[in-house]
């Protein structure tokens, strides 16, 4: 990832000269044998830093680059989906004999279905001895083992073979499960020699649909280290039994389009469609089976009960470390006062207010965080009984929940708040089920993502796991706190992201009149004057 540092120069309107040190990011870009270097630094690192250089001058800043300071570019080694030795079909992929799976113990599986699929044999097909060695027969001098799905262009280069590579996504259905076929890399030109090949796993993780709401306990999350996830390549002798039934219950044969994967009733079809499909499919298109999307997760409806807005104060301290014969630390962020401020939605006696000054404020606000998990939890579980009775004759027509109206069959129960013990409504039994509470607790921060996450994050990784929203490896949308003892989510957000306004515009919007939290927290100062923010 390429990085910029440049010294930028403004001048005020004093006629005095303002300096600042800015920073610019492009984005990551892939690297291989088949890789021009001088194009690929054009592409991906002079123009893209050039335009962005452009579009800070011009958007109305004032500052002008004066001086580089430095240009950085980042290698990360990059391996997804490499094929490596054995690894058995799922049995349900197993039983629709579509695909040859070689049973080799190297690294080459790649290369063994390739083979398997030039030189087919009609006996013991998935062992590597009824087939020419590969390396004899393909030329693979140039091409690395295991084969990256990047990478796969470089082999089709030297051999004059298309290849295309399909994975399984594991979808789970209430009580039911299987498995969907996808493309993961599709050819640009496919040639008189074509294969495909199916990408299999060790280990499959169900699908999550983007309707489908986020777990609620930390139960759902495990700490524990994952299982690696490894890879094998198999040969697809039979495209049409493969997917024939995830595209229509029809038995009869079909003619699919190896690239988005839609069928045909004739193989005259099929070529028409695949001259417009080569140029302008690179992935095969999926259409929602519903006639419409609508808002499903009704649970975020709900109010957050609790929310925490928290500060931390920092000071510049100096320093002298060499880090290298070009740079010099001499100067570091520390954190030295932290300040929270907790809110109950449904109860004014809950609120508080929390400050604490010293070198070790980072620890102290972390074990706050436990003493709120602790209250929080309390809270969470002790359900209050519902106020009063309530008769079905006063039931409304409609769900208060999903707002769709009663049918006869419908079982309708009553609906009252678990904190309060107050009658909300009438709702669908399914939906009151799912209309479960929360445990997520916002945590609120002004200038989250640019500023005080690289504090937190260094508090709270040492206690417990931590979940990123990242927008890069420095800077983050948000991120979520799962505390290990009383199981709660702690969600720490950028209140600049809603607002877009810094607090010292936010403070002067408001009448000095309505300051009565800060009133009531610095009541002891009797010269009002003292809460001036404004001064």
């Amino acid at each position: 990832m390429p990085s910029f540092c440049g010294e930028f120069i403004k001048r005020k309107s004093d006629d005095q000269d303002v300096t600042d040190v800015k920073y610019i990011s492009t984005k990551n870009a892939v690297i291989d044998l088949g890789t021009d270097l001088n194009e690929w630094f054009v592409e991906n690192v002079k123009s893209q830093i050039l335009n962005k250089l452009s579009e800070f001058q011009e958007r109305d800043s004032g500052f002008a680059l004066q001086k580089i300071l430095y240009l950085e570019i980042n290698i990360n080694k990059f391996e997804v989906g490499n094929g490596s030795s054995y690894i058995e079909l799922p049995p349900e992929i197993k039983r629709k004999n579509a695909c040859i799976n070689i049973q080799n113990n190297d690294e080459a599986c790649f290369y063994w279905s390739v083979v398997c699929a030039c030189f087919p044999v009609h006996r013991k097909q998935h062992l590597p001895t009824s087939y020419p060695y590969y390396k004899g027969v393909l030329r693979t001098e140039n091409c690395p083992t295991p084969m990256g799905l990047n990478q796969i262009h470089i082999f089709e280069k030297f051999n004059e073979i298309s290849v295309n590579v399909y994975v399984l996504e594991l979808i789970q259905n209430n009580s039911k499960s299987f498995y969907s076929v996808l493309p993961a890399h599709l050819t640009k030109e496919k040639r008189e020699k074509h294969v495909n090949l199916l990408l299999i796993q060790n280990k499959y993780y169900p699908k999550i649909n983007d309707f489908d709401p986020e777990p609620t306990t930390a139960e759902d999350h495990k700490y524990e280290k994952e299982e690696e996830i490894k890879y094998h390549n198999c040969y697809i002798k039979n495209l049409s039994r493969l997917v024939s039934r995830q595209l229509s219950k029809h038995n009869g044969k079909k003619y699919i389009c190896d690239r988005c994967l839609n069928y045909f009733s004739s193989e005259t079809l099929l070529k028409d469609h695949e001259r417009l499909c080569v140029s302008l499919n690179d992935y095969k298109v999926s259409f929602p089976k519903y006639d419409y999307v609508e808002f499903r997760n009704h649970i975020y409806k709900q109010t957050a009960p609790f929310v925490i807005y928290a500060d931390f104060e920092s000071q510049l301290k100096d320093v002298n470390l060499v880090i290298s014969d070009k740079t010099r630390k001499y100067q570091k962020h520390e954190a030295y006062s932290a300040a929270y401020y907790f809110k109950c939605s449904y109860d004014d006696s809950l609120f508080f207010f929390e400050s604490y000054r010293g070198p070790d404020c980072m620890d102290w606000f972390v074990r706050q965080i436990s003493y709120l998990s602790k209250f929080v939890q309390s809270k969470f579980i002790d359900i209050a009984p519902m106020e009063g009775s309530i008769t079905f004759s006063q039931v409304s027509t409609h769900c208060h929940i999903c707002e769709e109206p009663f049918s006869p069959k419908d079982v309708i129960v009553c609906v009252h708040d678990h904190f309060t013990g107050k009658f909300r409504n009438f709702a669908h039994q399914a939906c009151n089920l799912n209309f479960r509470k929360l445990l997520i607790v916002p945590v609120v921060f002004q200038n989250l993502s640019g500023y005080n996450a690289h504090f937190i994050l260094r508090a709270l990784g040492n206690k417990g796991s931590l979940s990123l929203v990242p927008v890069n490896k420095e800077k983050y949308i948000s991120f979520t706190y799962y505390e290990p003892v009383y199981k709660l989510k702690f969600r720490f957000i950028d209140s600049f992201r809603f607002l877009g306004a810094s607090l010292d515009n936010l403070v002067n919007s408001v009448d000095k009149n309505e300051l009565y939290i800060l009133k009531k927290e610095f009541s002891h100062l009797q010269d009002e004057s003292k809460l001036n923010l404004w001064s």
